[in-house]
């Protein structure tokens, strides 16, 4: 039910996916917080958030000794959305269904 709420959340307040949607979302780096600005990718029907990066980029290092984020959703207009979870990260080599 809540990832039912969810996906018309973003799709009502945020008109995804047809709109882009940028988020923040909050890694560890260095042991200490950092915000970065990551593109929406998709949403599955299981409730994860999908945002795609480079395997050889510092996010994506940062995200395999720490996995733990936050991300925040925000349309001044309406609210703001919070998610805390931990980052799967899958590559076209360890999940096929990438490919």
């Amino acid at each position: 039910m809540l990832t039912k709420n969810f996906k018309h959340l973003l799709q009502s307040w945020f008109d995804f996916p047809k709109n882009k949607l940028f988020c923040q979302v909050s890694t560890v780096s260095n042991g200490q917080p950092h915000i970065r600005t990551m593109d929406l990718y998709d949403f599955t029907d299981d409730g994860s958030l999908v945002f795609l990066t480079s395997t050889y980029s510092k996010k994506w290092s940062d995200l395999e000794k720490q996995p733990y984020v936050t991300v925040c959703l925000l349309n001044l207009d309406v609210c703001q959305i919070t998610v805390e979870g931990s980052a799967l990260l899958l590559t076209s080599e360890n999940n096929l269904a990438i490919v």
